[in-house]
């Protein structure tokens, strides 16, 4: 089963780790350096699940998922965000109910946690 994935990471170094692992894995990932650009990929292309980070130049994760939600193509994706820095109730409160978030992720992580996760919130249509 491949699964179509959107990372949205500003930190080039660990999106091209997170994709190689992931490949591995057997995802499909295109790879976005800030929420702009994961915007316009999302709008271009077809994704089961969007993996953002919370802090990114120019949209953050959490913006991203919102305007993800409101495309006609939103509800049928999964979206997972990850961040070091949001780790409090409140926050992941915001996330879940303002943007629909499915899950989210607390740096660091294990890769494998993430694998799996992932497989579990991704919408297959």
């Amino acid at each position: 089963m491949t699964i179509r994935l959107l990372i949205a990471e500003d930190d080039k170094k660990f999106a091209a780790l997170l994709r190689s692992f992931l490949e591995r894995y057997d995802f499909v990932v295109e790879v976005a350096h800030d929420g702009e650009e994961g915007m316009e990929l999302f709008l271009k292309n077809r994704f089961d699940v969007v993996l953002a980070d919370g802090l990114m130049p120019k949209k953050d994760g959490l913006s991203l998922a919102r305007d993800i939600r409101v495309t006609p193509k939103g509800n049928n994706v999964g979206i997972v965000m990850m961040t070091g820095v949001y780790k409090n109730a409140a926050w992941r409160r915001t996330a879940e109910q303002q943007a629909n978030i499915d899950d989210v992720l607390d740096k660091p992580f294990e890769l494998d946690e993430l694998a799996l996760l992932l497989k579990a919130d991704a919408r297959l249509s």
